[in-house]
């Protein structure tokens, strides 16, 4: 199992949820029920692997990342 965050910004709150799961594909379920507009970074340790936008229901949009983006959360 690994471990991973997904930082969630909406309108009106940011949220971190740690999870540890066999691959971060996990992070989609937990991040089903979200408004669409919500922003949110996947992250393993340190490492970015994605950003998104929830831009309808079951549907994300990914952005670009690299390495060397921020720490969880500040990017």
């Amino acid at each position: 199992m690994l471990r991973y965050q997904l930082v969630m910004e909406g309108d009106s709150d940011r949220r971190r949820i740690e999870f540890q799961a066999e691959t971060p594909d996990y992070a989609l379920s937990i991040a089903e029920r979200e408004a669409d507009g919500t922003r949110a970074e996947l992250w393993q340790g340190e490492m970015l692997l994605a950003r998104m936008t929830k831009a309808a229901p079951n549907l994300w949009q990914l952005h670009p990342c690299r390495q060397g983006d921020a720490q969880p959360g500040t990017g």
